[in-house]
């Protein structure tokens, strides 16, 4: 198990850059700490990094630089990351913004998630309304043909190059879709029809941040988490060991 980590970052933004220097000090603090499966099998060393902070705030107009491109410049934001994670020799990709709080043990947990679902394409945010219902029953996942949102999604290696050639193709390219709108509908028609969706969720989106999609719809009243580790009695340490994560849960339609 071998994690890579891109981090989408707007740099010109400064609640943002206050955001990621709290996110960065809470990874890098229940990373040195994580016990999950030590010691971890990293390839080629540390984890690969990397801080995605090109300026696309011309995001949704047409390419400027090339104005024979039909295409938005929100295809090259997605490109750019998808590009750079399938390069990286790691079993799983983590893509996130840079708005994100992270529970405890946030490795531990995500380890634990991937060990039992190593083939998932996971959303980590699970903003789907039903979630709430979902929470008291016991079942700690859902899933959706498909409901990944940007904020933090994971993507397994063996689906990362298939979609990556979709996308540079005839994906985002001809539709011009963002990364998380172009991925669901790759897993919908294309790859394994099917997201996973983790409840409770091991992030909670910062919702006092204005979002940097708001002109495109983005940032919506699906744009957070239904049900946090903070939200109800769940044991933290529970979340960290496989077993927790064995069940499929219901398979749901979006709302």
């Amino acid at each position: 198990m071998s994690f890579s980590l891109l981090i989408n970052h707007t740099p010109w933004i400064p609640e943002r850059v206050a955001a990621l220097r709290r996110m960065l000090g809470e990874l890098a603090d229940t990373w040195a700490a994580r016990t999950y499966a030590d010691p971890w099998v990293m390839v080629n060393g540390p984890m690969p990094y990397y801080l995605h902070d090109t300026d696309y705030r011309d995001a949704g107009a047409l390419d400027r630089a090339d104005p024979s491109n039909p295409k938005p410049r929100y295809v090259d934001f997605t490109i750019a990351q998808w590009r750079w994670a399938a390069k990286q020799d790691v079993t799983h990709h983590i893509f996130m913004t840079d708005d994100l709080y992270f529970m405890p043990r946030f490795w531990d947990a995500l380890a634990a998630m991937v060990d039992a679902k190593p083939e998932a394409i996971i959303g980590l945010l699970s903003n789907h309304p039903k979630a709430v219902e979902l929470a008291p029953t016991g079942e700690h996942w859902y899933r959706c043909n498909s409901w990944i949102v940007g904020p933090c999604y994971v993507v397994p290696h063996v689906h990362m190059l298939p979609l990556l050639a979709w996308a540079e193709s005839n994906g985002c390219t001809g539709q011009g879709w963002s990364d998380d709108s172009t991925l669901n509908e790759w897993i919908t028609f294309h790859g394994p029809q099917e997201s996973w969706h983790p409840v409770p969720t091991i992030i909670k989106h910062d919702r006092g941040t204005v979002s940097t999609w708001a002109h495109t719809g983005h940032g919506d009243a699906y744009s957070h988490e239904r049900v946090s580790w903070e939200d109800r009695d769940f044991s933290i340490d529970e979340m960290c060991m496989k077993s927790f994560w064995d069940g499929s849960g219901p398979m749901w339609g979006l709302p």
